[in-house]
């Protein structure tokens, strides 16, 4: 069958014919990108996660192939043709867009995979199938979610990359050696394998783990450890309190697949290492090497509060605490309270018009509380820390450079006393603001402040592996930032009697723990964040919705990024249940809630500094919690229903969001202005509605609720605002309109 429609042909925009000869994929490979070419070859995977990306291959090489018709059509060992554009995607030459493909039969053979080691992937070999033996995980026992894998093979380093929604998604990362196969691919100039599904690792020995390493029943004491093996086989557990494992070898449950060894004797907040081995015969499988910390003698409270209005008329019994511009003055309190240790890892600093964080800082150093800082790059060129007294230990994080996958440095958090031999004594700040202004009086954002030493204690880890050092020092040279990072943290901690998940990016690939908790909701399904880029993503909240679970989403705004319309699109299936930002400034907010209503279902809620992007999943260090609590999670709920309930419809209704029958741009003139301008309606009726001018960075400066004509309305604001670049927003039933003036 053939799926193309007709084709302009535009030679003088240098676009060759679809009837283009045909070439072989080698040579289409060194044809300038943008050059229309025409190939043939097998398909060599079906579902890989991404749901429009396919690959094929000739005998000379292998190709990409990006179009969602194509790749819902296409199957493996489909032999086809196809005709699309050379383009270059982040170093991967693939077709986009396709003008037309021909499915000629089905069932052949695949290509038998060319045998290689890691250091012999190369873009010569680029879209072909490979195959490497001896491939042994980095994150053996653990499991597969979406992101890189590191691995070796006879002393070579190699990645793997699984896509969100492969099906090797939630499967145990084998715990042997596997003979690898996968399609050679690129990404940023890095060389990588796809996994197409688990058939492309075969285990070389008997025996391997089926599950990941589970821990369970955590307290002050110690915890249990689990695991389940494809054969009977032993159990044994290499432990100690540093990834050397020096503690030894505890044994466990006789020979078995089910294995469990628990781990006694412990102190409160120890942190541990751990690996699972079992063996058969000559045969030994092994987990990977994982963090664990037992509980705390800590108080286990959790206060959240938020800097903008909340619905307490949704409250199950606990209300929400609105902070209105004092969130500044409860950061310096703790601050202040510090008795032996502060560390502080932020994205954006700058205290002016608030709280002085700086001095607060200064005089904890001074009564001889330990001060360290990790920041991003970019406070350092806008001179924030200039006075910090420089005896405070502080780290810079690299530059960002997108081509080079070196991200950001985005997180919020701040540690107090993690390591005061008083376990009241520590604190862990966290959510989604920045220390700024604007960031902690106008933008919408939430903080949650828990006291407990093993959650501080795992902070701790995360912050030193960016500082370099244990010390009040920084180390430059043993510093790591994003995917430099090792998974080298507790995830799984009780706080009070609180279930609590933690979670660090790049290296805990927390978009896909974003996705399997979405899809683990029952009833309830909120989400208030800045920003949603990962289609997957979209899609897991629209597959709950259309099973029956209510779902509400709220984001910052539709169009930004500007290139995100197919995430878009799929939201907007929600219909009135999706929202964007209705109330001026920025929801900034990145949190997810899940059955608040429902205390048998398992609620939770889930916050933290990371936006729902890849860029945040794959290069910038970023935190996040999930706390398994129903009255946090309704505290959480009453924010998002006051966000929610302000918020402009942007999903698909069957009426105009507006509620008027005809309408057309706003617009004002003069512009540039002084103050004073002609406002044109852009409704073709009267109508009541609001109007709001913000500064260009989100800051409210004006409002007025007025009446408004079709055709000229005069307005003159109270005062002249400053030069510069401002914005005029009107809010009529759900809808808005913006458009940009200056003030000269």
């Amino acid at each position: 069958m053939m799926k193309s429609a007709l084709v302009t042909v535009l030679f003088s925009f240098g676009i060759l014919s679809l009837e283009a000869q045909l070439v072989s994929i080698r040579e289409a490979r060194s044809a300038p990108m943008g050059t229309e070419v025409t190939l043939t070859g097998i398909v060599t995977c079906d579902v890989i996660g991404n749901p429009s990306i396919r690959y094929f291959q000739d005998p000379t090489g292998g190709m990409a192939v990006y179009d969602h018709n194509f790749a819902d059509d296409v199957k493996k060992g489909d032999s086809i043709t196809v005709t699309g554009i050379l383009k270059d995607y982040q170093s991967l030459i693939e077709l986009e867009p396709v003008r037309g493909y021909t499915i000629h039969s089905c069932g052949h053979s695949l290509p038998h995979p060319l045998l290689i080691t890691p250091g012999q992937l190369h873009d010569s070999i680029q879209g072909m199938l490979v195959q490497i033996k001896n491939v042994v995980f980095d994150d053996a026992g653990g499991s597969f979610g979406s992101g890189e894998y590191q691995y070796t093979a006879i002393d070579e380093r190699g990645t793997v990359y699984v896509h969100p929604d492969n099906p090797l998604a939630g499967v145990s990362i084998p715990g042997s050696p596997v003979t690898m196969t996968g399609i050679a691919s690129t990404y940023n100039q890095n060389h990588q394998v796809i996994v197409r599904d688990y058939g492309d690792l075969v285990a070389s020995g008997s025996i391997w783990l089926t599950t990941p390493m589970v821990v369970t029943n955590i307290s002050t004491q110690g915890f249990d450890l689990a695991w389940t093996t494809n054969i009977k086989g032993s159990t044994a557990l290499r432990y100690g309190n540093t990834p050397a494992m020096e503690l030894g070898v505890l044994a466990g449950t006789a020979d078995s697949t089910w294995h469990l060894v628990s781990v006694t004797g412990a102190d409160p907040s120890e942190l541990f290492y751990a690996q699972a081995i079992s063996v058969a015969g000559a045969d030994t499988a092994w987990s990977g090497v994982n963090a664990y910390i037992t509980k705390s003698s800590s108080t286990g409270v959790m206060k959240a509060y938020f800097n903008r209005t909340v619905d307490n008329s949704v409250s199950s019994g606990t209300d929400a605490v609105h902070l209105h511009l004092s969130m500044d003055d409860t950061l310096a309190a703790y601050v202040n309270r510090a008795k032996y240790s502060i560390d502080l890892a932020i994205y954006s600093y700058n205290t002016s018009g608030i709280a002085d964080i700086t001095a607060a800082l200064n005089e904890a150093h001074d009564r001889g509380v330990r001060v360290r800082v990790v920041a991003d790059w970019h406070t350092r060129e806008q001179k924030r820390w200039e006075i910090l007294d420089p005896d405070i230990g502080i780290m810079i994080s690299p530059q960002d450079d997108y081509d080079a996958s070196t991200g950001i440095m985005h997180n919020k958090f701040l540690i107090i006393d993690a390591v005061s031999p008083d376990p009241a004594d520590a604190y862990v700040w966290t959510g989604s603001g920045n220390i700024t202004e604007d960031q902690l009086h106008h933008h919408a954002n939430n903080v949650i402040i828990i006291q407990d030493q093993s959650l501080a204690t795992v902070y701790q880890l995360e912050f030193e592996e960016m500082f370099g050092s244990s010390g009040s020092q920084p180390d430059h040279s043993a510093s790591k930032f994003g995917t430099s990072k090792k998974d080298n943290t507790p995830h799984e901690l009780v706080i009070g009697n609180i279930p609590v998940e933690c979670y660090f990016s790049p290296t805990n690939r927390v978009n896909q723990i974003i996705s399997d908790n979405i899809s683990q909701a029952d009833h309830e399904l909120y989400v208030n964040t800045m920003l949603i880029t990962r289609d997957f993503l979209a899609e897991a909240i629209v597959e709950r919705n259309d099973a029956g679970v209510v779902s509400q989403v709220i984001i910052n705004d539709e169009n930004d990024p500007a290139d995100n319309e197919y995430v878009m699109g799929i939201l907007k299936d929600l219909g009135q249940n999706f929202r964007q930002n209705g109330e001026g400034s920025i929801l900034h907010h990145k949190t997810m809630i899940i059955d608040q209503g429902y205390p048998a279902a398992d609620p939770l809620v889930l916050t933290g500094s990371h936006n729902w992007s890849s860029s945040a999943d794959t290069r910038n260090d970023e935190n996040t919690l999930i706390i398994h609590d129903g009255t946090l999670a309704n505290i959480y709920y009453q924010e998002f229903s006051e966000r929610f309930r302000n918020g402009e419809i942007t999903g698909n209704t069957s009426v105009d969001a507006t509620g008027t029958a005809g309408r057309q741009e706003l617009f004002i003139y003069p512009n540039p202005n002084s103050g004073s301008f002609i406002l044109i309606s852009p409704f073709l009726m009267d109508v009541r509605a609001d109007l709001e001018i913000f500064t260009s960075d989100g800051r409210l400066i004006w409002s007025s609720r007025t009446g408004l004509v079709p055709g000229e309305n005069p307005v003159t604001l109270p005062t002249k605002p400053e030069r510069g670049l401002y914005i005029l927003q009107l809010r009529h039933n759900g809808g808005m309109e913006r458009c940009l003036f200056i003030s000269q």
